[in-house]
Formats: C-alpha cells, structure tokens, sequence
C-alpha cells in the first residue's frame, strides 16, 4: 500500500508521497523503494497507488503518445483508461490552470475540496489526525528532528504536508506507509521537487532545562522561519 496526498492552496499545488513497497503484504528493505509522483510533458505531475510497475509503463506510453502534452480531457481519457485496466488509483495535478483530479477504479472522482489522496484509508485518517493535531507527537528524550524548505514559494502547503507524513511514517501502527517523504510543489514555470533539509536537533541538557521543554523548543523552532518540526525521537544519550 502506501499515501499520496496532494494539496491545492493559494493556486499552488503540493504533492507529498511515502516511497515504501510491500510484497506479499510484507515491507520491502526502504532502499527498495520508488518515488510514485512523476513529472510528464505539458506540466502534468502524476502520483501513483498500487502497482509501480504498471504505473511506469503507463507514464512511458503517455510520453510516447503525448511528447508535448496533452489536453485536459485526453489526459483524463488517459488515466482513466489506465485506472481502469490496472485498478491503479492517480491524482493528476495540473499546472496552469492549478487543478487536481483524483482517478479510481476507472474513473474520475468528482470534488471541490483542496485535498486529494490515494491509498490506505487507515494510513490517511492517521494522517489527519496528526496534521489537525487531534494526535499528540510521540516527544521522548531531548532530540528532535526538523525539516528546513529552503525555497518554497508562498501559499505552497509542501513543507506542511511533509512534516505530517513523515509522522505516520515513523508511526509504527501504520505499517501500509515507509521509507521516506518525497514532496513536489508547484511553481513558476511548472512542478519541481521541493528542496529541504531534514534535521536531528541534539539539545544539551542545561538548554533543554532552561526552556523547560522540547515542546517549548518545538515552538521557537517553528518561529524561526520555514523551519518545520516533524517528529520527536527518543535519544538515550541524557546528559
């Protein structure tokens, strides 16, 4: 299984994805992963569920179908031809104008909402649950991880949608999602991956005892900039 959701605010998109397959209902080694967001002709970012493998061969045919792109009714025709054939589930997310447009079981599923997602239900209620903060942050020991956007531009939700599914993926409940976060955004001449750095925060003791909590570290963090804190990990190194 795994999480694609996607994300239209301000007119742009965001696109954010786990990396982990599974065989046999089992987790595969993360360095057996693959990205399931691609970029295809005609500023068109697709993101894939269920088969990779069929998933790949229906981006290449698309390429060589459509080398300029193509337009938005062909695109639909396309996927949901291939949707329905491979029961892959897509979320198309278009450029300009932004758009998102979520394909399942052959066919395109209507919505106004801003979000769409494909995959394991139980992956995205848990999904919502930290991004509505419903959830507490699991917050052990002293160090915490971070991630930093260096270039997002404004009204993008990538760094907001990475740092929550980075929770579920280290949620050990929620065995359907791994590996690691891979966020595209929309920009001023197309999609491109986001560009950001994940970092583990080691706090001495005397500064943790000074602010008096990571919670409080999370905060000043968080007030710093675009810096977004993802997941508290337990660090047994305590003085």
């Amino acid at each position: 299984m795994t999480l694609v959701v996607a994300r239209l605010h301000k007119g742009r998109i965001a696109v954010v994805a786990d990396t982990q397959l599974t065989k046999h209902d089992m987790a595969l080694p993360p360095q057996c992963g693959v990205i399931k967001t691609c970029l295809l002709p005609g500023n068109l970012c697709v993101s894939s569920s269920n088969s990779p493998e069929l998933a790949e061969k229906a981006f290449r045919r698309f390429c060589e179908l459509y080398p300029r792109g193509a337009a938005f009714v062909d695109v639909i025709k396309f996927f949901e031809a291939s949707s329905a054939d491979t029961e892959n589930e897509y979320i198309l997310a278009f450029f300009n104008p932004a758009k998102l447009v979520k394909i399942v079981n052959g066919r395109r599923l209507h919505s106004v909402a801003p979000t769409a997602w494909i995959g394991d239900k139980q992956a995205y209620e848990r999904f919502r649950e930290y991004e509505t903060h419903s959830r507490p942050f699991p917050q052990h020991g002293r160090a915490i991880n971070s991630a930093l956007f260096m270039d997002e531009m404004e009204g993008s939700s990538a760094s907001d949608l990475y740092s929550t599914m980075r929770n579920v993926i280290l949620d050990r409940e929620i065995a359907s999602v791994g590996g690691f976060a891979y966020a595209v955004s929309s920009r001023g001449n197309g999609f491109r991956q986001s560009v950001y750095c994940d970092i583990l925060h080691d706090w001495p003791m005397d500064v943790v005892r000074t602010l008096g909590s990571i919670s409080m570290i999370r905060s000043i963090l968080e007030h710093l900039g675009r810096i977004w804190v993802t997941q508290s990990r337990r660090y047994r190194r305590d003085s």
